[in-house]
């Protein structure tokens, strides 16, 4: 993925019950599906679960709130973001 879709990423668009992100408007303005591994969805309910008990976070329809303004830097915001930036081990089995 690249990483104007994941900061694009509303929570509407994480399917974590079944395991599919929805990409909206990529490039050529279409939209895609994008199915994920368990050991990603897990990864990435944790970082849903944190960013739902946690202040820090602002309020915000966008899944993905950590460095918003520092794109070039998502894949290290946390694990969530670099596996989906780069996918993760078990997808490219």
């Amino acid at each position: 993925m690249r990483t104007s879709e994941v900061l694009s990423l509303t929570i509407r668009d994480v399917d974590l019950p079944g395991a599919v992100l929805t990409i909206r408007d990529s490039k050529f303005f279409k939209t895609r599906l994008v199915p994920i591994g368990p050991k990603t969805a897990q990864v990435l309910a944790e970082y849903a679960s944190r960013r739902k008990t946690s202040s820090r976070y602002p309020v915000t329809p966008f899944f993905v709130v950590e460095l918003r303004r520092t794109a070039r830097l998502v894949s290290a915001a946390s694990p969530a973001n670099h596996m989906l930036c780069h996918g993760s081990e078990e997808m490219k089995k």
